[in-house]
């Protein structure tokens, strides 16, 4: 039974997860060229510079594409299963509804992880070889607030897609700004979120996952327009 959710998830989301895993090791491509280019044309020196006294970690075109990433996986994962109330049919199968819905959403952050954890890791090899390894570490605290801000839109995404009431949808909707306007403070400052800020992205992470319980149990109950 396992296997087969995980399939069912993987059919809804591959095509859009190619894409996407296309796309974002395009972007770290490009952004790779861009520091080698700034590097050619100003100098190691300068790169450094710009890091240590301007805060600029040169992968503000980064900055927005794990948001469009998450909202993307969780429209291609949850619009089918809200098409002609099939989600009713899928809470229906022989395991726990908590079970089932936390099985989607680990899917789904898994997808997003490997997809961010690919682009990471093309930016930090590169990276480097060209800086401090303690400003290495900056410029990695400086997009994990990012993906987790990609990770935040996919369980709000899923949690107003999966919502019966349009009313609800609204002020999740809202809601949602909030939470991604938090996640994406000081984006072109380095390491801009400490251990503490960290933390409370955590847990605005958890809370995002409960409100996509929140509106199965809603949907289930009946409670839908």
């Amino acid at each position: 039974m396992l296997k087969s959710i995980i399939l069912k998830e993987w059919l809804k989301t591959r095509r859009v997860f190619l894409v996407l895993l296309a796309v974002m090791t395009g972007a770290a491509i490009y952004t790779v060229m861009k520091i080698n280019a700034a590097v050619e044309s100003h100098g190691i020196v300068q790169l450094w510079l710009g890091m240590l006294y301007k805060d600029i970690s040169f992968t503000e075109f980064l900055n927005w594409l794990p948001v469009a990433c998450g909202i993307a996986i969780g429209v291609a994962q949850y619009v089918p299963e809200m098409s002609h109330y099939r989600l009713k049919l899928t809470l229906h199968l022989p395991i726990g509804q908590n079970r089932l819905v936390g099985m989607m959403l680990a899917m789904g952050v898994a997808e997003l992880a490997l997809i961010f954890m690919i682009q990471l890791a093309i930016v930090a090899v590169y990276y480097g070889q060209l800086i401090h390894p303690f400003m290495l570490e900056g410029v990695v605290m400086t997009l994990v607030p990012r993906y987790m801000a990609g990770v935040a839109a996919y369980l709000l995404s899923a949690a107003i897609i999966l919502e019966g009431r349009w009313s609800r949808r609204l002020l999740l909707a809202i809601i949602s700004v909030v939470v991604i306007m938090i996640f994406s403070q000081n984006l072109g400052v380095i390491c801009a979120y400490g251990l503490g800020m960290t933390i409370c992205l955590v847990l605005f992470l958890l809370m995002a996952a409960c409100l996509v319980f929140g509106s199965v149990i809603r949907f289930k109950e009946g409670l839908r327009d």
